[in-house]
């Protein structure tokens, strides 16, 4: 991912689909920690209360980037 790529509205959101757990939050650490976005993970390793927080703070819009693992 691209750390350049930042979205130009402040209200912008993105959604990252991953292959791995592991990816999965070294990218969300790195996003939060290298670009200051906020960003949550969400995968199967997570409670489902973590995961459903995750996605009720993406959906409100207080996490601008969400990495997913791919169902695929």
């Amino acid at each position: 991912m691209c750390m350049r790529a930042r979205p130009q509205a402040s209200d912008a959101s993105i959604i990252v689909f991953v292959n791995q757990k592991r990816v999965c939050d070294r990218l969300a650490l790195r996003v939060k920690t290298g670009a200051g976005w906020s960003a949550q993970s969400i995968h199967g390793g997570k409670t489902q209360d973590l995961r459903l927080r995750a996605l009720k703070m993406f959906t409100a819009g207080h996490t601008q980037v969400a990495r997913s693992l791919s169902l695929s």
